[in-house]
Formats: C-alpha cells, structure tokens, sequence
C-alpha cells in the first residue's frame, strides 16, 4: 500500500517538473508555491498544492477552438497571417519615399505583405507625383497605381498622391487601386490667396485655387509650378487693374503661357473682376490661340475680350464696301437689308389719281465662321429706287454680302392712270443665304395725286426705317452664338 502511494506521488512529480521545465504555450507564466527536490520523498500536501496552482494557472489560457477567449495579441512574437484569420490591411511604417513617380513603402505593421487580391496598406504621402506612378511595399515586386475612373481603373495623371495626405492602396490582383486620389474639395471657398502682379506671376505658388492678385502691372505669364500636373487645373482669378497679354512664346520650355480669346491683350477694372484660368500642362503650345494657361471665362465689361470682338460694324454707303475681319474674329453675324422701291407716279394731274407705294425690301440674317468669309469680303449697300413723274417707280437696290447672302430690293409702285386710278404698290424684296429670310411687304395703294415717293412699306418691327440698304454685322468669338440667334430667332 505504501509503495503503491509512493509510486503515484512520484509519478506526479513527473508531470509538475513536465509542466514546469516545458515551455509555456502561448508564453502564458506559471509558477507553483513547492519547489520538489530529487531524492527526497514528496508530501501530499505540497504536491496538491503544486497541482492546484498549475490547474489554475492553465484555465488562465485559451480554449482550444473557435471561441473568443483570445482578448489580446499583444504577446505574439510573429503576425497570425491572414490565410489563418489575420488582417489584410497593413500599415506603412512611416512616410512614402524613392522618387515622386516611383514610391516605395519601406516596412509595414504588420510585416509579410503581399501581391495579393484585396491585400490593403494604409501609407501617409511623402511625395507629391506629378504622373503615372508606381509603388513597391517593402519586398514586394515595383506595382503600377491607377485611380478608380467610370471606365474602370485608370493611370495616375499627377496630383493624386499630395505630401502630407494618408492614402489607402488596395492591390486588385493586377495593379493597386487609390481608393482616395486626392481632389479639390471646395477649392474656391474661404478667402482667396493674395498675390501681387508681376510680368511673371506664378499663382500655382501659393497653394490655392482661389486668388486675389493685386497691382496694375502687365502680365504675361502665370508661371510654372505645377510643372504638368493637370488633375484640378481651374482656378478662380480676381484681378484688379491689371493687363493680361496673350502670349504663346517658348510654351514647352519656359511655360506659363497664356491664350486668351481671340488672342489678343485686355485689360481689367481697378474695382476687381473674375476669370477662370484652366491649366493646360506644359506641351507643344506654339500655334496661334496656344499656350500653358487659357483665359476660359471672362465677364463681358472686361474691355476688349467680351463676346464681341468689337462694336457692331454697319455698313450704309450706296455701293462697294469691303469687310476685313478683325483680329480674333471666329465667326460674323451678318443682317442685310435691301433697299425700297420708289412710289410710283400719276400720269396726269387730276384729282383722284394716285400711284401705288414702293415695295420693302427683302432682309436676310446668316453667322459664318472665319474660315468661310476668309481674308474679306466685298459688302453691297443698294440704293433707294427712284421715283418717275408719270410712270412707274424704279426698283430699289440688292444688297449683298460677298456671295453668301442677299437681300433683293423691293419694286416700285405702279403708275397711276386715269383708267387705273389708284393702282397697286410694288412687290417686296426677296432674299436668300443665311439662316433666316423675309420677303419685304407689298407696297400699299398711295394717296397723294401726282406724288413721287421714294419710301417703300416697312417690314420686321420698324428697325430699318431707311431708304438705302444696309449691312448690320457682329463679331463673336464663340461658336454658341450660333445657337444663340437661332433660339432668339424663332422666339419671334
């Protein structure tokens, strides 16, 4: 019997030096109140004590197990990895470095990133691309990043990846995907970014996309800090007095061009007044109309530059003219009107006899773009018909504008005779070219005995109360004017 009592106190001993000089699981740490020593024979007691320790000490660990008993991770020595229920998602170490279109990421927490699906890594930008760009997380294989487009993913163009900005990239199976390209979240709000004018004003410098420059000096050029980044190129100007110069010289080395409507130079109110500046990047910009910044939006009091190119032009001399455009000019807006037909005459002078009044003349309005009307154009005013005691009133004049438009004069009003008595007035003028015709209005029945009458009837609200021909014409330098005038046309 005291063998055998013997025998399992030694057996027991065995298991707590086991559990003892074994290493701890999961570097849970135990300790028992007895320390047993070989040779000796054990108590009861302490081995019970021993035991019980142990017991407690153990129901401390994890249950084997899917269950929730892990609460903390802190004691790990090596990254449980996703394959085995870990995160995907790792962070950078520090900031991105290498070079601006070829960053890199040096170490990660946790480590053991890889080129795989849906594998993420938070990193803060270190470097602001100015391009297409690629990224190489620690040992991982260099990888191209695209931002998400509504075709699908798309190369980086510049400007998506800003220093100081916390970026998230996920690798898709072939290339990382930016989940946050940077953007211009209210970028013409708050106040504006002040400068002051210089021939070179470099408004990229100041960080902003909402600038006030200040100063009357001369502009002509807007500098070159953004070096080709074309991802949020619009800015919203305020200028206050100064000129701003179309220029177009050394666009692809120097930069910071400027193409401004028409291409030519205006210049704005001291009061202050607003343009858009659209950057096109650093390019080839050498043809005329070219350059790095283009003046896209411009308020009309802006001297020089509105939607005109000059006031309107009208032409009334009876005969040739010739029309040259002006510099700028994209397309004309041209309204020609023809000129009256003469009353006509009574062949004696007795009472109730009266000839008929001069027809109208037809008008025409038509837009045509530079290219159409080339160097010039030769505009011909008609002369009002003349009237003939005793006979028919001569026909009034066609006016024309080169070969592309014309408006026939009216015809003179019959004669009236003493069988006639008081007769017909003439027909009115046709036309043809342009988008728009009207046939002048019949001449009416006249009143007067014997009266020579060199005013035909008026058609198109009174606005061409004149004898003699006339050509109206507007310079644009846009093409929507198009669009325009046809609404405003058949409005009426």
């Amino acid at each position: 019997m005291v063998k055998s009592r013997c025998r399992r106190l030694i057996a027991l001993s065995w298991l707590v030096w086991l559990a003892l000089c074994a290493p701890a699981l999961a570097n849970v740490p135990c300790s028992v109140p007895f320390t047993l020593t070989n040779g000796t024979t054990a108590d009861a007691t302490q081995v019970m004590a021993n035991y019980n320790a142990l017991i407690a000490c153990f129901s401390n660990t994890a249950a084997a197990g899917a269950n929730s008993d892990i609460t903390s991770l802190n004691a790990l020595t090596s990254p449980i990895p996703p394959v085995s229920g870990g995160s995907n998602v790792f962070l950078a170490t520090g900031s991105t470095g290498g070079a601006v279109n070829a960053q890199t990421i040096a170490s990660t927490t946790p480590t053991g990133f890889a080129l795989s699906a849906n594998f993420s890594v938070y990193a803060k930008i270190g470097l602001t691309n100015t391009g297409p760009t690629t990224l190489t997380v620690a040992s991982a294989a260099t990888t191209n990043v695209f931002k998400q487009a509504p075709g699908g993913p798309v190369a980086l163009t510049g400007g998506e990846l800003q220093t100081g900005d916390v970026a998230l990239f996920v690798f898709d199976g072939t290339q990382f995907e930016l989940m946050n390209p940077h953007i211009q979240q209210g970028g013409f709000s708050g106040p504006a970014a002040t400068i002051a004018s210089a021939a070179t004003t470099d408004i990229a410098s100041t960080g902003s996309h909402y600038i006030n420059i200040t100063g009357a000096v001369t502009i002509t050029n807007f500098g070159n800090t953004l070096a080709g980044q074309t991802s949020f190129p619009r800015y919203l100007v305020t200028l206050n007095g100064s000129q701003v110069n179309f220029n177009n010289t050394n666009c692809a080395t120097t930069g910071g061009c400027i193409a401004t409507p028409g291409s030519v130079n205006f210049t704005t109110s001291a009061s202050g007044e607003k343009v858009i500046l659209h950057y096109l990047g650093q390019g080839s910009n050498t043809g005329a109309g070219a350059g790095n910044w283009l003046i896209e939006s411009v308020p009309r009091s802006i001297s020089g530059i509105g939607r005109l190119v000059t006031n309107p032009q009208i032409f009334t001399s009876a005969g040739a003219n010739t029309y040259t455009p002006t510099v700028g000019m994209l397309f004309a807006e041209v309204e020609c009107m023809g000129a009256g037909g003469a009353g006509g005459g009574t062949t004696t002078a007795a009472g109730g006899l009266c000839g008929g009044g001069g027809g109208a003349a037809g008008y025409v309005r038509g837009l045509f773009s530079a290219a159409t009307i080339g160097a010039s154009q030769t505009v011909t005013i008609g002369t009002g018909g003349t009237g003939v005691s005793g006979a028919t009133g001569n026909a009034g004049g066609n006016t024309t504008f080169g070969a592309l438009m014309t408006a026939n004069g009216g015809s003179g009003g019959l004669v009236g005779t003493a069988t006639s008595n008081c007769t017909a007035g003439g027909a009115g003028g046709s036309a043809s070219g342009g988008f728009a015709q009207f046939v002048g209005t019949a001449g009416g029945i006249g009143i007067n005995n014997n009266t020579v009458s060199s005013w035909g009837s008026w058609v198109l609200r009174e606005r061409w109360c004149n004898p003699e021909g006339s050509v109206l014409l507007l310079e644009h330098r846009r093409q929507q004017c198009d669009r325009i005038w046809r609404r405003w046309w058949w409005r009426r």
